[in-house]
C-alpha cells in the first residue's frame, strides 16, 4: 500500500508540473522524485507521513485544476476533491487545510472570471459547502473517533494535535538533536542533499 502511495505521488507530481510548466518539466519532476532516496525509502516504510504528503499533493492537483469559469468545480471534480480531503483527514487532521486551499482556489477563480451573478456565487459557495461536509463525513467512515461527531471532531483533533509537544530527536550530522535545538542550516542541508 505504501508503494502504491509512492507511485501515486510520482504521477501527481508529474501532472502538477505538466499543468504548470509543460511536458519537459513534468518528466523532470517525475525523474527527480523517483531518484530521491528519501522519497523511495519513505514509499516502502512510512505508513503515515508519505500517504499524507501524497494525499496533500493530490488535493493540491484538484485545487489547481479548478476551472477558470463557472461552475469552477464540476460535480465529479468536487467528489474527487472531497474524497481526497477525507482520506487526508483520515491520515492526519492537518488535512483540514485543504478546505482552506479549496476556498482560496474558488475565490481566485471567481474573482479572475469577473463573476458578478449573485446566483452563481451562491451556487459556488454551496458547492464548497458540499465539498466540506462530504469531506468531513467521508473522513469519519475510516475514523471511529470522528464518527461520534463527524462535523466537529476533525476540527477538535486539529487543535489537539497542534498542542502536542514533539520530543523525538532528529538525527543530524551524526547527533541526536531535539527539534528545538536544530541549527539554522538543518533545512538547507537536507534540501541540498
Amino acid at each position: 500500500l505504501n508503494a502504491v502511495f509512492g507511485w501515486t505521488g510520482v504521477v501527481f507530481a508529474f501532472l502538477i508540473a505538466l499543468r504548470l510548466f509543460g511536458a519537459r518539466a513534468a518528466w523532470l519532476a517525475a525523474l527527480l522524485i523517483v531518484s530521491m532516496p528519501r522519497y523511495v525509502a519513505e514509499s516502502m516504510n512510512n505508513t503515515k507521513d508519505l500517504p499524507f504528503a501524497v494525499l496533500m499533493l493530490v488535493g493540491l492537483y484538484y485545487i489547481l485544476t479548478i476551472k477558470p469559469e463557472y461552475p469552477y468545480v464540476s460535480w465529479s471534480h468536487a467528489l474527487k476533491l472531497a474524497v481526497t480531503i477525507a482520506l487526508a483527514l483520515d491520515v492526519r487532521s492537518m488535512g483540514l487545510v485543504l478546505f482552506g486551499y479549496t476556498a482560496i482556489g474558488l475565490a481566485i477563480a471567481a474573482i479572475a472570471s469577473g463573476e458578478r451573478s449573485a446566483f452563481r456565487l451562491s451556487a459556488t459557495a454551496g458547492r464548497f459547502a458540499l465539498i466540506t461536509i462530504s469531506g468531513l463525513l467521508g473522513a469519519a467512515v475510516f475514523w471511529p473517533w470522528a464518527q461520534h461527531s463527524p462535523l466537529v471532531r476533525p476540527i477538535q483533533a486539529f487543535f489537539m494535535a497542534s498542542s502536542f509537544s514533539w520530543g523525538n530527536p532528529s538525527l543530524f550530522a551524526g547527533l541526536d538533536l531535539a527539534a528545538t535545538e536544530l541549527p539554522w542550516y538543518y533545512l538547507p542541508t537536507w534540501l541540498g542533499m
